[in-house]
């Protein structure tokens, strides 16, 4: 039993050595994805003020602008 769990983590281990990169692309895309709904609270008032919409109508566009 012990022999076996060695091999499974020496097979575990040497798979997360050869795509060590695939978790740290993943986290990058993902975080390079979303930063625009983080960074626009800034925005949110001269773009209102840009357009002439209501606070809730830039909102809800930048929400249908993040859905396609």
């Amino acid at each position: 039993m012990a022999e076996k769990i060695a091999t499974s983590s020496a097979i575990a281990s040497a798979e997360w050595n050869a795509y060590r990169g695939v978790p740290l692309a993943g986290a990058l895309g993902y975080a390079t994805s979303v930063i625009h709904i983080y960074g626009l609270g800034v925005y949110i008032e001269p773009i209102s003020e840009s357009f002439g919409w209501s606070r809730a109508t830039t909102t809800f566009s930048i929400t249908i602008a993040t859905l396609i």
